[in-house]
Order: structure tokens, then sequence, then C-alpha cells
């Protein structure tokens, strides 16, 4: 397929995905940025290309987008932030900023792709656990099962005589510096939590 057909096929398929999607050029100027980013955003295309998009961010978290932005472009790898993107009617919400590269066959990055997630209700409902259990420890997301799979505790189990991946009913404490503190394997449910709770206070 020559470079025009390529290009108008990744752009149909951008439009065709769910969520606020984006591509960029290897210097960093937006290409192309679906219809949903343009209506959560309030900005028209045109306003969006080139570094347009960036007048959606927060004006305190600019620097931080953009200082990982350069250093994802001098890298060339995959990688997310979070910052904090404008919604149509003024008010900011907390994304997911997700850029992975497209290289050719030499290796060189031709395109980038991009995703901006909406994470304000998930940090919201761990800020409400936080808080309502007082905990002085950061709570994280692991969406990918990257974390769980390190540790492991994510894989196959079997129900009903069907096999599908999931957690392997274990906790893992895990301190600051990445250390493990405590697992408990073959977790019950009834006053596990606060069992964790208080090993973790005692941490």
């Amino acid at each position: 397929m020559k470079r025009g057909g390529m290009e108008f096929a990744l752009s149909h398929l951008v439009e065709a995905l769910p969520g606020l999607v984006w591509t960029a050029l290897p210097d960093g100027r937006a290409e192309f940025l679906n219809r949903r980013w343009c209506e959560y955003t309030g900005l028209s295309l045109e306003q969006a290309v080139g570094f347009g998009w960036q007048s959606a961010l927060h004006p305190e978290d600019v620097d931080l987008v953009l200082e990982y932005w350069r250093s994802a472009l001098e890298s060339g790898q995959p990688g997310e932030v979070e910052a904090r993107l404008r919604r149509y009617d003024g008010e900011y919400r907390r994304f997911l900023f997700s850029t992975a590269p497209l290289a050719d066959k030499s290796g060189r990055v031709v395109k980038w792709c991009g995703t901006n997630t909406d994470i304000e209700e998930r940090l919201k409902a761990q800020e409400a656990f936080r808080d309502k259990h007082q905990l002085s420890i950061p709570l994280i997301s692991d969406e990918q099962h990257e974390m769980l799979d390190s540790y492991g505790v994510w894989g196959e189990k079997s129900m009903y005589g069907r096999t599908f991946q999931g957690i392997l009913r274990t906790t893992v404490l895990i301190g600051a510096d990445g250390r493990i503190i405590k697992i408990w394997r073959n977790v019950k449910v009834d006053g596990h939590a606060d069992e964790v709770l208080a090993a973790a206070d005692a941490a």
C-alpha cells in the first residue's frame, strides 16, 4: 500500500476507535485527532493540530506533559503520563496520556499514536478508599496486570469447567522501596481487608 493510502487508512482507523485518539508526526506535531477528542475538548481539528492541543491542558500541567513528550520523542519508546485535560465546558479532569511509536522496517519512527483516557473517577475512588481507611500508602492501578504477573499472582484459573486468566486469590503488600512486606495466599474475603490494613499500618 502506498504511503498516502496507508495514512488514509490509519486516519479512518483512528476515527473509528472509541475514546480520545490521535496521531503525531516524528517531530511531535499532532497530525490528526479523532472526532471524539475534538468534541470532548471543544477544539476544532484545525485548532488542535500541530501544537494547538496544548491549549486544552491545565496550565499547571503543560510543562510536565511537554517534558514527557520531549523525552518520548528522543527515546522513541512508548510511555504514559497523567495530566488534566479541559472539557468543552471548562471542567478539567485527570487523564492518562499514552503514546506509542510506529516504526518502518528499518526501525525509524514514522508516526506516533496516542490515547487520552479519563481516569478521574478511578482516582477519586482510590482517594476515597485511602481517606476512609486513613492510609498513608499510595494506591496504584494495574489494568494490564503487569505488576500482578511480575509478583506471580496473575495466572490461569478454572471454574465450572471454564479456564480463564485472573487473580490467584493473593494479596501482596509492597513497601515504598518496592520490596515485598508480606504475601497472603489463598485469601479468604471475610476480614482480609482489615488484616491487610493492620499490616500496612505496622509496616
